[in-house]
């Protein structure tokens, strides 16, 4: 061998030293492992803290209110990671609660079990800057992968990370096989995750632009420019647009439609202004004003088949919400010796009611909390009820007690079943509520930790 090439030869293997060195170093050392992918199942109780897979619970691990927190895919146990747990062993966890130890004792036995118990599946964190609407804020589970929003943790020419943007990522159900599918250049976009069919959709309100990214394809299409007051309801998403009337774009369309003109559009001298108060499926429930009225007295609906008014000065003060052409109201009976409470659905003009709960039967005053479909949601005496209001005779069914309507940041607590779900600063706990003595088993404490092993 000639000096020149063997030069030439200590040269080139010099420089793949010097390169698997640095490719060492760019390297993480303690890459996260992803854990077994269970069987295939179907998805329960998409969006929010907790989703259900066959036998596992899917989880939030604690709130994360730092988009700038160490965001690595590392084996590092971090607040915000996903966490899954066997429903069996967080029964045997929450069952620790009526063991015969003291508080401190239960605490860290809790803590024991669910170190054992819990796998962390997706260490990247779940983070959103949308506090304004955290009802649409959570995880999700399409076509067996892990659907969350996370933190950008790319850098920028300068070395920064980019933690102000926001990466829609999924994973396999075993945490591997990350893909990243869309950046937001804000970590605060009005986000909702839905699947039609096969294919998976993000639509989604940023700056003030209505747009929708069908995962898979590398852009979104923006559906509309300059909406305001947009609002969520199923597959639907309603909003004023530049002239003020009211339009509605239905995930997987190819463009939204309107549903009311404004008279402006047509007549520039036309003062009315619309308010969308809210929104159930296809129907559209919104008031008028103009010179001759006040926005209040009259709740308009609308939907792709008939359109109508409410009079509101039929409903007795109290919870309303708009149903299909009908108004579902509560309101206090006098009797003696108590106030009794009830729920009716009238006809707009009034002149037809039904009384859909017995006033007879509720003495404790009645809060609406959401009406989605034809279930309405409310609350009397701290116990949480669902009614269906298209059953003729159909009973309340309980559900949560003390639930919280209070959000921490963008979260707000979860019912997955029996289950309820809270996030507090760095830590997650659940309840399991019991329908039969309308009461919930006491909070245990499910943050996912790595416990360490006394030493002797």
């Amino acid at each position: 061998m000639s000096n020149k090439i063997a030069k030439n030869v200590l040269i080139s293997l010099a420089l793949l030293l010097c390169a698997a060195l640095v490719f060492a170093a760019c390297q993480p050392g303690n890459v996260f492992t992803p854990v077994e992918i269970p069987a295939e199942a179907e998805a329960e109780g998409n969006g929010g803290i907790a989703v259900k897979y066959g036998d596992w619970i899917y989880y939030v691990n604690g709130y994360q209110s730092s988009a700038t927190a160490n965001n690595a895919y590392t084996s590092d146990v971090r607040t915000g990671a996903i966490v899954r747990i066997k429903v069996s062993d967080l029964n045997d966890v929450i069952a620790i609660n009526d063991q015969d130890l003291t508080s401190s004792e239960k605490t860290e036995s809790i803590a024991k079990a669910v170190a054992e118990k819990a796998q962390m599946v997706v260490p990247n964190f779940y983070y959103t800057g949308n506090t304004s609407s955290t009802a649409l804020n959570g995880i999700y589970v399409f076509n067996n992968r892990i659907y969350i929003t996370t933190p950008n943790n790319e850098l920028d020419i300068n070395g920064n990370v980019l933690s102000s943007q926001l990466v829609l990522a999924s994973y396999n159900m075993g945490g591997g096989d990350m893909q990243r599918h869309y950046v937001f250049q804000s970590n605060a976009p009005q986000l909702k995750l839905s699947q039609v069919g096969e294919d998976v959709y993000a639509t989604f309100v940023l700056d003030g632009n209505l747009s929708v990214l069908k995962v898979g394809e590398s852009e979104a299409d923006v559906i509309a420019e300059e909406i305001t007051t947009p609002v969520f309801s199923g597959d639907y998403v309603y909003y004023l647009d530049s002239d003020g009337s009211i339009c509605r774009y239905k995930t997987g369309d190819a463009e939204a439609k309107t549903v009311v003109e404004n008279p402006s559009v047509e007549d520039e001298k036309s003062s009315e202004s619309y308010t969308i108060r809210s929104a159930n499926g296809d129907y559209v429930y919104y008031t008028v004003e103009d010179d001759t009225q006040t926005s209040g007295k009259k709740l308009y609906y609308a939907n792709d088949t008939k359109s109508g008014e409410i009079v509101l000065d039929t409903v007795p003060s109290g919870n309303y919400y708009g149903w299909r052409d009908k108004v579902v109201y509560t309101t206090s009976v006098p009797e003696e010796p108590v106030t009794m409470y009830g729920i009716w659905v009238a006809s707009g003009d009034g002149t037809d009611k039904k009384e859909v709960l017995d006033a007879a039967q509720n003495s404790s005053s009645i809060t609406f909390n959401k009406l989605v479909g034809d279930t309405l949601y409310y609350t009397a005496n701290s116990i949480s009820y669902t009614l269906d209001l298209s059953t003729e005779g159909a009973q309340p069914v309980a559900y949560a007690y003390s639930l919280s309507t209070s959000a921490t940041g963008w979260s707000v607590p979860d019912v997955l079943g029996e289950y309820v779900f809270s996030l507090g600063s760095g830590s997650v706990s659940v309840v399991k509520f019991n329908p039969v003595t309308k009461r919930n088993s006491d909070a245990s404490v499910i943050t996912f930790t790595v416990i360490e092993e006394d030493v002797a």
